[in-house]
């Protein structure tokens, strides 16, 4: 074998092994989402205890994601991968452990963190081994899809069938599964990384770290990045709370939820790989703004829809617009970002990403609270809505993107 043949070979089991972290990572998020809320139902929590549980998986994120980037570009993103991924599937043993709503809160917390990382690692080994490429970022969303779609099945069915413990025992073997895909990633330096031996001060955040973060703002496309991922987040923020508890409280079984919730991530995968030659009638930046547009609106309409094949109808809308905004997110904030500081900039849309999920569950849940959760649903569609129309003008007024 030549050694143009062996380094092929070798680029292709990486690309394969984050291919594999992309199908496991994510789809912890929808798995937990999906489980939590039915858990706190059953230990008898108010709306508003139900959106801080929620929101609260988002905490630690939304403080450390810059500087968990910034650990993956000092240190390697296989190394923390491993660590943070196997102590996510440990943990998720202990919900049903621990059958109180305070223990539920706490670790939501913790888990939000560590499932977080793992996601974090994903994009950003894909961002360093394509350079910012739409084709392999299309791939790479199409393998994260299709495991949104399988896991949150899987795991509604496991709820109906075994209980909390058997739910939680599939999101235990999920995140196992992650653990195993990141030992296979590519060594630190098969994609150059700046891999340093380990110390625990390189655990601790550094304001440098985040004054450089914030500052990639400033850049025209990473900002779009982060306001598009705090919207698009929103959305599927709402389908990660309330939608769960709406569709519960209308009869549908964990099963019916667990089949709505894949099949937007069914329809998600293919909608991934049409980006690609959607981009070439419509600009990317509008093509974004327009699938988060279809999102927020298939999502925020469910209260008015009637029967399982409206709500299975709404979903595949749903799964089309966050579909086709998963590879442009990644695409254009990689092609804006040095190449040396791809975790940091995957940190920083990440913040944005869980200020999204704790704004909205609990921003919807108390307005649920008081108005009741059909209004909820409008009160939030409305609003982001706006923030969207605000966003475009913005865009249509920028030399920056007139000249994309």
């Amino acid at each position: 074998m030549t050694e143009a043949t062996r380094s092929e070979s070798a680029g292709l089991r990486g690309l394969y092994a984050v291919y594999a972290t992309a199908f496991f990572s994510l789809s912890l998020v929808p798995m937990t989402s999906l489980i939590v809320p039915l858990w706190a139902l059953s230990l008898g929590a108010s709306p508003a205890l139900i959106g801080i549980a929620v929101a609260s998986r988002s905490v630690l994120p939304f403080f450390l994601s810059i500087h968990g980037g910034a650990m993956m570009d000092r240190m390697g993103t296989r190394r923390l991968m491993l660590v943070f991924s196997a102590t996510g599937a440990l943990l998720t043993l202990f919900y049903p452990l621990l059958p109180y709503i305070v223990a539920l809160i706490a670790l939501q917390f913790v888990l939000g963190w560590a499932q977080g990382m793992g996601w974090i690692g994903a994009q950003t080994k894909i961002a360093r081994l394509t350079r910012g490429n739409a084709k392999y970022a299309a791939h790479f969303s199409f393998f994260t899809t299709i495991g949104t779609f399988i896991g949150p099945l899987i795991a509604g069915a496991a709820w109906d069938l075994l209980g909390a413990w058997g739910a939680f025992g599939v999101i235990t073997l999920w995140g196992a599964a992650l653990a195993l895909a990141a030992y296979k990633l590519p060594a630190a330096s098969a994609e150059q990384e700046r891999s340093r031996p380990f110390r625990w001060r390189e655990m601790l955040p550094h304001v440098s770290d985040y004054l450089r973060a914030f500052a990639m703002i400033s850049i025209p496309g990473v900002a779009l990045v982060v306001v598009a991922t705090f919207l698009r987040i929103s959305a599927f923020s709402i389908q990660g709370s309330f939608y769960t508890v709406y569709l519960e409280g209308i009869g549908m079984s964990g099963t019916l939820i667990g089949i709505l919730v894949g099949f937007a991530s069914l329809i998600g995968g293919p909608a991934a790989l049409l980006t690609a030659p959607a981009l070439k009638a419509v600009r990317p930046h509008w093509l974004l703004l327009g699938s988060i547009v279809i999102a927020v609106v298939s999502i925020c309409v469910t209260p008015l829809l009637h029967g399982f094949v409206a709500l299975l109808i709404a979903a595949g809308i749903f799964g089309l617009g966050l579909g086709m905004g998963l590879p442009l997110l990644l695409s254009i904030l990689s092609d804006a970002s040095h190449e040396r500081e791809q975790g940091m900039s995957v940190g920083l849309r990440t913040t944005a990403n869980r200020l999204a999920s704790i704004v909205i569950p609990v921003l919807m849940g108390f307005v649920i609270e008081i108005a009741g959760i059909t209004t909820g649903f409008f009160v939030i569609g409305t609003a982001l809505l706006g923030v969207l129309a605000a966003a475009a003008w913005v865009v249509h007024r920028s030399p920056a993107f007139a000249r994309a």
